[in-house]
């Protein structure tokens, strides 16, 4: 927050305005009204010339704001606009508004709000579904109909000769025919011919920051599709990739994020390919061809994924009643944001799916401008204080207990061939393990009657249980499971996190056993030394060394 909260006012005042006439010139623009589009532009140059007078200034005060890169990228796209180069008016409207928009929200949040938590709560219940959302979405939802079925959109920064030109190449030679569909292409600062690149395929839109980050993620207002495939440039789409994610888009309603599969990505999302996987290769489009067959048993839902090509819901994401992520601030710049794990974390919290969509195998070279990104800031700088700030503004650690499952767990537990299958999570955190569980059932054993249920001590984490679970409680003490899911039995029950004082594992066991179906498995979390004591008392009992502990896998007869 500036200190000086009434020049503050003024400059929002002045932005808001400045908004407004932007929007007004836009709508002559498209009319073709030159001698307003020239009046307009006239004034707005000169009060963007007067914001950069002080944008240095208030940029040391609080950097956050980046006022001088919002009024550099300004600048230049008023001047495409006043020379009236081709699509002025498109740049108009997509590109100059955009900007303006998103430099109101950036002032208005970082230089008014933060850090008072009573103004944060009211911008984020109030003030934020109306400075962030995207108003075409808005007006799509409100008529029931979209003026494109989906957004496709590429970012780049540089590295047009090593990715940015196949990525392209590839996008084009596997979009599915009579796609209604438009291209928006965002070039981030680009200082080698990356424009000049876009501006040969005439997208449907083009936004061009004059800087890096020069209009932080303004083009999340320009998409008009029902859905959004945005693409990074080091990936290339491969055979039936597209058609097959936009088919399991419309399958389910509730899936609001969905990603391929891809090489050199993390959260055990990569596919097992013998070949080379460092560069691209006719092997790994022959594989695509074999893999990319749609298999609704292939698309897994998780609880957190990782994004280098992402399909999104557009009402779930960027209108006014979507997570608004572009709007949600908690840390001072993206490389600190831990994105993904907050668009994951708040599509849990709405009750919507995050999907890992098997049959849609596309290649990733691995993350080329997020690892520079991440050397600007600091590898440890990005890591631990990202996680921090996460902590503190959603309550759970991102890379807590069940951001991502522990394959060991998987390949240690029983499956069960019966018709409905009961599963209990305790304690699960961000809740992938007791999740791939159930999602193993469906995506091995073709059972897609697993139920997954969900009790959590952490209030945090039982509002992230919303998309994971079937049924989900929160309760206070442990003694509190006794009565939770009253008359449900279990094929299986796990339990994570320990709860806030001591159980008795006697007590607990018994509790498993209780809730447990005929010939059903228990496992249960425990450091090193606790499962020692436990193996003296329970030899019966099975221990499976998994990711960070100890997996203690058991039944009825294992404790009796």
């Amino acid at each position: 927050m500036l200190e000086d909260q009434k020049k503050a006012s003024h400059i929002y005042d002045l932005i808001d305005e400045l908004v407004s006439l932007a929007d007004y010139m836009s709508d002559a623009a498209r009319q073709g009204d030159l001698d307003t589009v020239a009046h307009c532009g006239a004034y707005l140059g000169q009060a963007i010339q007067g914001l950069r007078i002080i944008a240095i200034q208030i940029d040391r005060e609080q950097p956050q704001i980046t006022l001088n890169n919002f009024c550099r990228t300004a600048e230049c796209s008023l001047l495409r606009v006043l020379t009236f180069q081709r699509q002025y008016a498109m740049k108009c409207e997509f590109e100059l508004l955009p900007v303006l928009q998103e430099m109101r929200m950036y002032f208005y949040y970082w230089g008014c709000v933060f850090p008072d938590r009573e103004k944060i709560e009211r911008y984020r219940k109030e003030e934020m579904p109306r400075l962030a959302a995207n108003r075409y979405i808005d007006q799509a939802e409100k008529r029931g109909h979209y003026k494109y079925d989906v957004t496709i959109t590429i970012q780049a920064y540089n590295h047009l000769e090593d990715a940015t030109r196949q990525c392209l190449k590839s996008l084009f030679e596997h979009l599915p025919g009579n796609l209604n569909y438009e291209l928006v292409l965002v070039n981030n600062g680009s200082s080698d011919g990356t424009m000049e690149f876009f501006e040969q395929f005439h997208p449907t839109k083009q936004f061009d920051p004059a800087v890096n980050y020069g209009g932080q993620i303004a083009f999340f207002r320009l998409y008009e599709g029902k859905y959004v495939l945005a693409i990074s440039n080091d990936v290339f789409v491969l055979h039936n990739s597209v058609q097959n994610m936009l088919r399991c888009m419309d399958s389910d309603s509730d899936i609001a994020y969905l990603v391929p599969q891809t090489p050199n990505i993390s959260n055990l999302q990569t596919i097992g390919i013998s070949c080379d996987c460092s560069k691209f290769s006719d092997e790994i489009e022959q594989y695509a061809i074999h893999n990319n067959q749609y298999n609704p048993y292939r698309h897994i839902q998780r609880s957190r994924l990782c994004n280098p090509l992402t399909t999104y819901r557009s009402s779930d994401i960027f209108s006014s009643q979507g997570i608004l992520l572009s709007g949600m601030f908690y840390a001072e710049n993206m490389a600190l944001a831990f994105p993904d794990d907050a668009i994951s974390l708040l599509i849990n919290r709405q009750g919507k799916k995050n999907v890992l969509q098997k049959d849609a195998f596309c290649y990733h070279m691995g993350q080329l401008t997020i690892k520079e990104d991440v050397a600007r800031t600091g590898e440890s700088e990005v890591y631990l204080r990202g996680r921090q700030l996460f902590y503190h503004a959603f309550g759970i650690d991102p890379w807590g207990t069940g951001f991502c499952f522990d394959p060991y767990l998987l390949q240690a537990i029983p499956f069960y061939q019966k018709p409905h299958i009961n599963i209990l999570g305790i304690n699960p955190g961000l809740g992938d393990n007791p999740l791939q569980i159930k999602e193993s059932y469906k995506e091995h054993l073709h059972n897609k009657n697993a139920v997954l249920y969900c009790v959590c001590q952490n209030e945090a984490a039982e509002r992230g249980m919303g998309g994971v679970a079937d049924a989900h409680t929160l309760i206070q003490e442990p003694e509190d499971l006794e009565t939770v899911f009253s008359g449900v039995t279990f094929d299986h029950i796990l339990m994570e996190d320990a709860f806030s004082k001591p159980l008795d594992i006697k007590w607990l066991l018994k509790f498993f056993c209780s809730r447990l179906r005929p010939h059903g498995c228990f496992v249960l979390r425990l450091r090193e030394q606790e499962a020692a004591m436990v193996r003296k008392k329970y030899p019966k009992l099975k221990f499976c060394k998994g990711y960070t502990d100890i997996w203690v896998i058991g039944g009825v007869q294992d404790v009796l």
